[in-house]
């Protein structure tokens, strides 16, 4: 199945901003099916807590969870795909996870670790539907170390890892969806699971109520929305490109604003989008939010090199002065890690997804990212503004309406972030190190590439490379073709999320 790029519409939309207004909705939701729970990620890990909605006050690992609702619904079947490569080079991860999530379970929960993807590629979209009338789509995995608040408290000490060590501060987003949208969303997972088991998967009879989260306020109904998708060409399945080819639409589209926040930037067709917006006199301002700085050693000198290239380039564009920012936001003394995926342009366009803005989410990797439309009668542009302006609001540690009455008033979110984000709970301009040209060939063609990999394409570059450097002798160039095997390895399984 080929993800749709046409229209597609909900019953009910609801943006879910931070890991406890997600975690609260996904528990309350899953709580409620009673034929499937379909889980695609990047990771599921068992030890995940989530809020017990038969025990109010008290949390459940998300293993003992799915157990109980399977025991407790005769006829609910919960099917979990995870990607197979993660879970074997990411230390962070919990090891064997088709034991805790497959052994340790009842029989009809089922677990497949999905390998089936070019080399290079990994599986990276977050979905999960419920008796195909609910769905969430975006950043979140059902994985550790993704809860946190709005508030982002350095010291809460409710965010802490399985074996209670504190993480920092942690944003991302997630849609909720229902009706015909979220089933498509669900062809999506069946898809999905048909290509990596060989089973196919039923769809389920339609419910008389829509399984949808008490907690999840609507911020739209009977809304227009995109669905798109990245699927690489593999074992006779064609290419899909629809998240760049729609990124790109959306970007030209944009009149007043562009709002992105994204975990990368290392796309060239991207930065060089927005490099042409801002060389026009009357283009649209610009505003990234990104974190910091990449999540450890190794991510921080391969995409981190890439994203200072790339803000590099924009910065020089004509206007990026008076019309382009690139932050980070801070609470107090400690800076939030931006895991979201999301572009909110003018008030027209709301879109959230699991795709980063790099070279392999737009080529490489799965991916799926959702749209919704304000319409041409802009009867919901409020609700696309919503997004925009709850999240600046967060990072600027002003209120949502505070933000809607200055945009009213100046027209501008350039000067509301240089006004506002000096304080104590506020925005940082990025500073990234410039990288040498030579470093960017070798992160392009490793870290974020737009093709699959395969091996005699890594052994010509390495010729290359080595080449380059003057380094003789066979025995040289197996010692470092190998480290950089590993390396690609480490890359890919950290890169990846």
């Amino acid at each position: 199945m080929q993800c749709p790029a046409t229209l597609v519409r909900a019953h009910r939309a609801a943006y879910l901003i931070d890991g406890e207004a997600y975690f609260r909705a996904l528990a309350e939701a899953l709580a409620r099916g009673r034929q499937s729970i379909y889980i695609a990620g990047w990771d599921i890990d068992a030890r995940t807590r989530l809020p017990d909605p038969f025990h109010r006050g008290k949390r459940v690992s998300f293993r003992r969870f799915i157990d109980r609702l399977a025991r407790r619904r005769p006829n609910l079947h919960v099917y979990l795909l995870g990607w197979d490569f993660a879970a074997l080079f990411t230390l962070e991860r919990l090891p064997f996870p088709a034991l805790h999530l497959g052994w340790r379970t009842h029989e009809r929960v089922h677990f497949f670790a999905d390998g089936v993807h070019p080399q290079g590629a990994s599986h990276h979209q977050k979905l999960v539907v419920v008796d195909d009338a609910v769905a969430f789509s975006g950043g979140f995995d059902v994985a550790v170390k993704r809860w946190d608040t709005p508030l982002h408290t350095p010291d809460d000490p409710r965010r802490v890892d399985p074996i209670g060590m504190c993480y920092p501060p942690f944003h991302d987003v997630q849609i909720a969806l229902s009706g015909p949208a979220a089933t498509v969303l669900a062809e999506v997972f069946r898809d999905r699971w048909r290509r990596a088991t060989g089973e196919v998967l039923l769809p389920c009879e339609r419910t008389p109520v829509e399984p949808w989260p008490p907690s999840a306020r609507p911020d739209a109904h009977d809304a227009a929305l995109s669905i798109v998708c990245t699927q690489p060409e593999w074992e006779g399945y064609s290419a899909i490109c629809d998240v760049q080819r729609s990124y790109e639409e959306a970007i030209l589209s944009a009149r007043k604003w562009i709002y992105i926040e994204n975990q990368y930037l290392s796309c060239e067709a991207i930065a060089q989008l927005l490099v042409r917006r801002l060389e026009e006199p009357d283009g649209p301002e610009v505003v990234v939010v990104s974190p910091r700085a990449c999540s450890g050693w190794l991510e921080e000198r391969t995409m981190g090199v890439l994203r200072g290239r790339l803000l590099l380039q924009v910065a020089a564009a004509k206007y990026a002065k008076e019309r382009f920012r690139a932050v980070y936001p801070v609470v107090g003394d400690a800076s939030v890690y931006i895991h979201s995926k999301v572009m909110v342009i003018d008030d027209a366009i709301a879109r959230v997804g699991s795709a980063n803005l790099t070279q392999r989410s737009m080529r490489i990797d799965s991916e799926c990212d959702v749209s919704l439309y304000a319409g041409p009668d802009g009867s919901h542009a409020h609700a696309v503004a919503t997004l925009r302006n709850r999240l600046l609001a967060e990072h600027l540690g002003t209120t949502e309406q505070a933000v809607e009455r200055q945009l009213g008033a100046h027209g501008s979110i350039i000067r509301l972030v240089d006004q506002h984000g000096a304080g104590p709970r506020g925005v940082r301009l990025l500073a990234d190190p410039i990288p040498s040209d030579e470093q960017i060939a070798w992160l392009r063609t490793i870290a974020d590439p737009e093709r699959p990999l395969d091996a005699s394409r890594l052994v010509d570059f390495l010729g290359g490379y080595m080449k380059r450097k003057e380094m003789a002798g066979r025995l040289a160039m197996m010692c470092a073709a190998a480290a950089m095997t590993v390396t690609l390895v480490i890359v890919i399984a950290v890169v990846g999320q």
